[in-house]
């Protein structure tokens, strides 16, 4: 269960950065939707993140479930910097 916690906020991040990027999109979700997020092939985490997601859903809510086929495997880092910490 706790790859599954990891794989929502990771899913989350991602699918705001993607919101921000396509703004149409964000246009079709209906104010105070509930985000159920799915992902192709994943089975035990679609039925655990949707079992999850309408429990906690309000009365009258809406509901946007979100299917992942796939992710890109570049980072969105652009540069990286290390710095040895010191003792």
């Amino acid at each position: 269960m706790e790859s599954y916690k990891k794989m929502t906020a990771l899913l989350a991040s991602e699918f705001d950065r993607y919101l921000m990027e396509h703004s149409s999109v964000e246009k079709k979700i209906p104010r105070n939707a509930l985000i159920v997020f799915q992902m192709v092939g994943e089975a035990g985490f679609n039925r655990w993140s949707e079992k999850l997601a309408l429990k906690h859903r309000e009365q009258e809510q809406p509901v946007v479930y979100v299917r992942v086929k796939d992710f890109q495997t570049a980072s969105s880092l652009k540069e990286v910097l290390l710095e040895k910490a010191t003792a």
